[in-house]
């Protein structure tokens, strides 16, 4: 899938997520992933994705997962499993980690997008809740249904 929409859209960043081991990483930047992104901490993933400097995003839910994201000098973390977090635990990180940036996902929807925004993320990852009606329908034009529900929702509260 990977090398067929490359070829398709030439232009676009194609990454590959839930990346859960070395050889699946492998198998995704031989494809021509352009990043990749991880639910966990795994150091042979991030050296992979060092070796062939691609960016990865690896996850973690606490201190200690983030400072060792930090430490194998990851630049952005997503923060996995959000929804069993608070908006606020942003804050309470980059208290004594101001240098690191989160991409929250998991439980980001169109009705709390806004509140995890406003933490300073550097962006948020929405997968089930973007596909969960197209999924039990057939129907993918939900997905865009759902997508510019997420945008007029945003438009609305920053007045873009």
């Amino acid at each position: 899938i990977i090398q067929d929409l490359k070829q398709a859209y030439p232009e676009a960043t194609i990454g590959a997520g839930t990346i859960l081991d070395e050889t699946t990483a492998k198998i995704a930047l031989d494809a021509g992933a352009d990043f990749i992104v991880t639910p966990h901490f795994d150091p042979d993933v991030i050296k992979m994705c060092h070796l062939y400097q691609v960016p990865i995003i690896p996850g973690a839910a606490d201190l200690n997962g983030i400072v060792k994201c930090l430490k194998s000098g990851c630049s952005i973390i997503k923060l996995f499993p959000a929804n069993l977090l608070s908006s606020s635990v942003v804050k309470t990180f980059k208290g004594p980690l101001p240098q690191a940036n989160f991409i929250p996902t998991g439980g980001i929807n169109a009705e709390n997008v806004q509140e995890w925004l406003e933490t300073g993320v550097v962006a948020v990852g929405i997968g089930s809740d973007l596909i969960n009606e197209a999924k039990l329908t057939g129907d993918v034009s939900h997905v865009t249904k759902y997508a510019s529900r997420l945008v007029s929702s945003l438009k609305e509260k920053v007045k873009i």
